[in-house]
């Protein structure tokens, strides 16, 4: 039983949650990626799109995703959701809570970010 991607779902999904169009999804796995994490999760109401990016981030800090990491860092600037005092102030609570190294790349990740989309060369 496969999950059918809903373009209009996934698009309207992937703009709300990374601010840009959405990119082509390619083969099964990208049409599961796209259906599941944005045509339905970035469509629910029930949490803020605020609340789930530090949902996100936090996971994907604990796991060391700073590849994709970057992309939510970078919509969650782009999007006001999250400025660098609450970024600073989640890196202090994510230190610790998770340890002195998750913490340190998080933050050094956010100062990446930050200072790409402050020069408007990155897309983060």
């Amino acid at each position: 039983m496969g999950v059918e991607l809903d373009q209009e779902s996934f698009a309207t999904g992937w703009e709300r949650a990374m601010g840009t169009p959405p990119p082509e999804m390619w083969g099964e796995w990208g049409r599961f990626a796209g259906a599941v994490a944005f045509g339905d999760i970035w469509n629910r109401e029930h949490l803020s799109d605020r609340e789930k990016r530090l949902v996100i981030l936090t996971v994907l800090s604990l796991y060391g995703r700073e590849d994709i990491m970057s992309m939510h860092l970078g919509a969650s600037m782009r999007k006001g959701e999250l400025d660098g005092d609450e970024l600073d102030e989640f890196a202090i609570v994510l230190s610790t809570y998770a340890g002195l190294p998750v913490g340190t790349a998080f933050s050094g990740l956010v100062a990446r970010i930050r200072a790409e989309l402050e020069a408007g060369s990155g897309d983060g």
